[in-house]
């Protein structure tokens, strides 16, 4: 019995890993600069984020060793010398092959680890497939058995799939990494951009109007900087109107304000339990008022409809607070659909505040953020705060450039009917 040397090319041994991913990583400040300055601005980070990141990671290999396929044996007369020039002649000799499936990037198999060219020589031919296709093993020899053709097979996809799993480190925290890196560049850049609209208004010269003012400004209601949050990105060319927005630490303050009213309503169930959703937005507004200084025309925070909380500037909402109790799925599906409707500047934030009045609060609160996390129009989420308090992205579904932030607590205030024994009649003393 012989086993010779497999003709196929060696795999890893054609670039080094460290190149290619300078190479991607160069490519964000190329992508994120080919776009239009309003383009940029009007497109949410975290959608541009993803944007480039979809051109620039590199998909690590995945080999499936366990569905290998075994091809029919060919019978080989020859087989060529080491030294390329020598042919032996063989009377019982076969050449087995299997094949295994793998996904990601096929041209990873060309690319050695950093800093280690050469460090190991391994043979195997790529099959056509990209991100799928199938690693090719073959054997060679005189008068094989199937033990050692086993063992020798199993010892090359073993060697192949440890390289790869060796590459795979390396890639999972590049590829990590590039989300961290896109963001921080298009912050900066959008930074540079307003800061020069800002420098270019200031320096006492009379200006051109420019319809790509930025598409944010603060409103007078909440004395307060905003940082501008500015999905698919937008053509190139598209222009846009400022808008004003609540700025993300008020936003969180005010969902603290609705938390701290909630949570005394579930440590005092019989005082609230009865109580309405229009009652209970009362009390919302009642604290929210407490906090907040509003202008001249009135209170900063205001009613609308039965359960509505609102924040506005000139004709819009800014922000909206819907206080529902927790009925049916389709109740919180309709409650979605009415904030979406209400909400209509970009980067506009909202809350949608629950109250379970049954004895358990487990499967109701596992449905409400299923039915959330479930809408066609939710982009990301949820970020988890606790298990009761998760914050989601939607788009508009009508205008995919404006988001609406929506954050969805749940709390429990049973209805005390028939869990407290009912108090006595008092005793007749005659």
């Amino acid at each position: 019995m012989r086993i010779f040397p497999t003709d196929y090319p060696e795999l890893f041994n054609q670039r080094d890993l460290a190149d290619t991913m300078s190479q991607q990583e160069g490519k964000i400040e190329w992508i994120v600069n080919d776009r239009m300055d309003d383009a940029l601005l009007a497109t949410p980070t975290e959608d541009l984020v993803e944007h480039v990141y979809k051109q620039t990671f590199i998909p690590p290999l995945t080999i499936y060793r366990e569905q290998g396929v075994s091809r029919v044996p060919q019978a080989i007369g020859s087989y060529l010398d080491e030294d390329g020039h020598t042919r032996h002649s063989l009377d019982n000799g076969f050449k087995f092959e299997v094949a295994f499936p793998f996904i990601g990037a096929r041209g990873m198999f060309n690319h050695w680890i950093p800093n280690t060219p050469g460090a190991t020589i391994l043979k195997a031919k790529i099959e056509e497939g990209n991100p799928t296709g199938s690693v090719l093993i073959a054997v060679y020899g005189e008068d094989l058995t199937q033990e050692a053709v086993k063992q020798e097979i199993d010892g090359q996809i073993t060697k192949i799939i440890a390289y790869v799993l060796a590459q795979n480190v390396i890639l999972h925290a590049f590829n990590e990494d590039l989300r961290t890196k896109t963001r921080e560049y298009v912050e900066k850049r959008k930074r540079q951009i307003l800061n020069a609209r800002h420098i270019a208004a200031s320096l006492g010269y009379q200006m051109v109007r420019r319809e790509d003012a930025p598409p944010t400004y603060i409103t007078q209601e909440l004395q307060r900087i905003i940082t501008p949050r500015l999905i698919t990105p937008p053509r190139n060319g598209v222009t846009f109107d400022p808008e004003p927005t609540i700025d993300e630490g008020e936003y969180q303050h005010i969902l603290e304000v609705l938390s701290g009213m909630a949570r005394l309503m579930e440590r005092s169930p019989r005082t609230f339990a009865k109580l309405k959703e229009e009652e209970i937005r009362d009390h919302f507004l009642l604290q929210l008022n407490g906090h907040y200084k509003g202008n001249a025309s009135g209170e900063t925070f205001n009613r609308s409809g039965k359960t509505d909380i609102l924040v506005r500037e000139k004709d819009r909402n800014l922000f909206i607070g819907e206080c529902k109790i927790w009925s049916t799925e389709q109740g919180i599906k309709d409650a979605v659909d009415q904030l979406l409707d209400y909400l209509t500047w970009r980067d506009t934030k909202a809350a949608l505040v629950v109250f379970v009045k049954r004895k358990g609060i487990t499967q109701p609160l596992k449905t409400i953020m299923e039915t959330v996390a479930g809408h066609p129009a939710m982009k990301r989420g949820p970020q988890v705060h606790s298990e009761s308090r998760q914050r989601f992205t939607f788009g508009k579904p009508d205008d995919p450039t404006r988001e609406i932030f929506l954050t969805v607590m749940v709390f429990h205030i049973p209805d005390t009917d028939g869990l407290m024994p009912k108090p006595q009649e008092p005793r007749r003393l005659w």
